[in-house]
């Protein structure tokens, strides 16, 4: 039955081509962060290339890095086109299907004008709900390597404990330097207070 049909072959190939659309999206995600990374570092680095004449050479490898994030952004616009027809295209072979197996039942007598066309256009309408559904977890898909990428700097290990270990050592240092200070002060008072008194 087509309706068995459409949902099961999308569940195939949406396994089939998990890891190609991954490894795609991966790689126009890097290809990405490479040129947003170089054009930080000419930006941040501008008078030492400068200064050094290292501007064709920066040029160069930035243009090197834009090529290779287009050649990536291609590649996985492509990939995206395939996946997002796959459910149309088997929505229009369970179509065809239907019109072929119920044509030859009409032609035999077993079933008539009004229950083809409305299996027709139940299979055409179960077809378009199922690429609406298809669109949408590739869209979801889709959000995945943005989402790991933040995920993944977020739950970086940081040095945050050992900085605030480091402050709390050096607030409690300086505490006790000011103390001291404060004592010596206190002392010199006492002493010049003494050595007046004496005169």
């Amino acid at each position: 039955s087509p309706i068995l049909v459409i949902p099961s072959s999308c569940v195939v190939f949406i396994r089939a081509r998990e890891g190609t659309s991954l490894k795609m999206r991966t790689l126009q995600a890097d290809c990405m962060f490479d040129v947003a990374g170089s054009a930080l570092s000419t930006i941040t680095n501008y008078r030492l290339i400068a200064d050094y004449y290292q501007r064709p050479a920066e040029v160069e490898r930035f243009l090197r890095r834009v090529k290779k994030y287009n050649n990536a952004t291609s590649d996985s616009a492509a990939c995206n086109v395939n996946n997002e027809y796959f459910a149309q295209w088997v929505s229009m072979a369970a179509q065809c299907f239907w019109i072929i197996a119920g044509g030859i039942m009409m032609l035999e007598g077993l079933l008539g004008l009004s229950g083809f066309l409305t299996n027709l256009a139940i299979y055409r309408t179960i077809g378009g709900e199922f690429q609406k559904i298809y669109l949408a977890y590739v869209q979801i898909q889709n959000a995945f390597t943005p989402l790991y990428r933040i995920s993944h700097y977020m739950n970086v290990s940081t040095d945050l404990t050992q900085r605030m270990e480091m402050g709390r050592v050096r607030r409690a240092t300086g505490k006790q330097e000011r103390l001291k200070m404060r004592l010596s002060v206190e002392n010199a008072k006492q002493n010049d207070g003494t050595i007046a008194d004496a005169r």
